[in-house]
This record gives C-alpha cells, structure tokens and sequence, in this order.
C-alpha cells in the first residue's frame, strides 16, 4: 500500500471520529433540553395555591326567658362573617336565625310567639346611622301584652350588643309599631327597655261573667278581677274565666269540660265578637244547658262596651247543621237579660 493512500485512510477515520463525537454532544443536548424533562416545571411553575384559613369565631349573647319569668343571656360561639361590605346585615341575620330556632339551654324558652315573623330588616343612613329597623307580620298585634314586651326587650338587649346598633326601630309591615294608645311605639335601646319583666305591673280589669245556678233556672252575675296583660283581649280573657268556672259554691260552670276555646275575634265596626269553640261545643247534653252556656257566654261578652252581640264558630266555620242542638247559632246572637236574677 502506497504512503499517500495510508494517510488518506487515517485521515477518514479522524474524519469520522470527530463526526461520531460531534453526533453525541448534540444528541446530549437535545436530551437535555427536550420538552418532557422536569427542568420545564421549574422554569414554569404552576402559580402558588390560596392557603385556606380557619374561620374566625365570635361570642354573641342571645336573650331567653327563664322560668322565673327573667330575660337570661345564651353565649353562642358562632362563625363570624366576612368583614365586608355585607357585615352588618350579615350580623343581623345570623341573630334573627338565632331568635326564632329558641335557645338551646334547657330551662330557657323562645321568646318569639307562634305566627310571628321577622319579615324583613334593613339600616337607617344619614343622620340616623346606628338605627336598625325590624319589621314584623300582621300577626304581632294578636299576641298579649307580656308576650310584646319580652319579644321587644330581647330584640333590644340582644341586638344592641354590637357597637353599629345605637337603636332599634320596630315597624309592622311597612308601617310603624303602635303601642296600646294608638301612638307610634318609637325608638328602643337600653336605657328606656326594661329587662327585667317581673317588675312589670299585671294589667287587670274587673269584669262581669255569667254563670247558672245549679238548678239551671237563671244566670247570676259574677265580678271578678282578670288579667288582660297574658291575653289576646279582654273578650279572650272572658271567655277563658268562663270556661274556668265560678267562683261562688251556688252557682256552676255553663260549659263541659271538654269545650275548647280555639280563638277570639272582637268586630267593633259591626259591634260583635267572634268566639270560636272545638266541635265538643255541639255537645251540651239538652236544651237547657244549651241555653244556660249560650247566654252566660253572650251576656258575659255583651257587657263589654259596644258588644252588642255573638257569632259562634266551630272549628273556624259558622255552622247551620247543628245536630242536636235546639239554637240556631248560625246568626250573631243578641243579649237576653230574662234569664238574669241579681
């Protein structure tokens, strides 16, 4: 073999070496660069993820009635709401929530009566910032007097806790609340609501009932003091003496035990009251006792200014099938002072 054909094939060798060994460093980078490695996640890292954090809890102090009749604080550790731009009405919803579930602590009850809603809230800007509005059904001026105080006392002491409520302002409707003159109830804190509600006088009025002697022959007059602080009415209240029976031993109860009073309506424009009894009320037991338990109730009722006569009701409906019974009590029924003795 020649010396210059031994040199040429030296040389290709070289030649090829330095390709092969060019071909491994590219490939080594392309390896190193290439799109599925791990290095791309931390030149791109996915954005950081919101930490969650616990919820913050607040204490607030609900008032229920005890058994001795006392407004008592339930602490309930609640979950706060956001401080935001919703935070006071947030606040606000939570306690209403609160309210009408009643307390959790045995020997504590509700203070809001059945049929009574919250039916909405909202705050006074301007000038009277740091008054709250609360708005309740119709049903409200049905409840008794107690029952009105330690609802309104409660919302009061209850709300006023939180430093943005100076004032609460109750409206029925959209219209507001009215006290028992007629007058705009006005603006509640803690200074002019009583919290302790023992120390509130019972209302009474002395009234006249009418019961049968034990022959059934007449009706005598009966006086006697009731309250009318735990009632609906006074009409209520008299009918419920009346079911309760007499005090004097001469005379006797006009209705059977069974009788219910299931509600008391007074029409004043119409001059009448709406008593409305359980179905037991069909069941007198003779013409006379029916007589004796209609009149005692209408003339007991019609002593009462500008009652000038009954409407009976049974389960809510007039009724003109009566089945044994010998009065029509489909039709008001009027005062019969013949069956009165002094």
């Amino acid at each position: 073999m020649s010396k210059n054909k031994k040199n040429q094939r030296n040389n290709a060798r070289i030649i090829v070496g330095i390709i092969a060994f060019a071909a491994l460093i590219g490939l080594g980078i392309l390896v190193y660069l290439a799109p599925w490695q791990n290095d791309e996640q931390i030149i791109n890292p996915p954005p950081p993820q919101d930490e969650e954090t616990d919820p913050e809890y607040i204490d607030i102090a609900f008032y229920f009635l005890n058994n001795s009749g006392l407004l008592e604080q339930e602490i309930r550790n609640l979950e706060k709401p956001d401080e935001g731009e919703f935070f006071r009405g947030d606040i606000v919803h939570l306690v209403l929530i609160g309210l009408h579930e009643g307390p959790q602590t045995a020997g504590l009850s509700g203070v809001i009566p059945e049929g009574v809603n919250t039916e909405f809230f909202s705050f006074l800007r301007g000038d009277d910032e740091g008054v709250l509005q609360i708005s309740f059904s119709p049903e409200f001026y049905e409840i008794s007097l107690s029952e009105n105080i330690i609802l309104i006392s409660s919302f009061v002491y209850t709300f006023t806790q939180f430093d943005f409520i100076e004032h609460i302002e109750f409206l029925v409707g959209e219209e507001p609340l009215l006290d028992s003159h007629g007058a705009p109830f006005g603006r509640r804190n803690r200074g002019n609501t009583i919290l302790d509600i023992t120390l509130i006088e019972p209302q009474t009025t002395t009234v006249t009932l009418y019961f049968p002697d034990r022959q059934a022959m007449w009706l005598f007059p009966e006086q006697r003091v009731v309250r009318t602080d735990n009632v609906g009415s006074i009409e209520e209240a008299i009918v419920n003496e009346l079911l309760r029976g007499p005090m004097q031993s001469n005379l006797t109860s006009a209705f059977p035990s069974d009788v219910t009073l299931m509600g008391v309506s007074v029409e004043s424009a119409i001059s009448s009251v709406t008593v409305n009894f359980t179905p037991s009320f069909l069941n007198m037991g003779g013409s006379t006792a029916e007589t004796m338990a209609i009149f005692a109730l209408v003339n007991s009722l019609t002593e009462r200014p500008l009652i000038n006569r009954v409407q009976i009701q049974i389960d809510g409906l007039i009724v003109t099938d009566t089945g044994n019974m010998h009065t029509d009590i489909s039709r008001p029924i009027e005062r019969d002072e013949d069956l009165i003795q002094e």
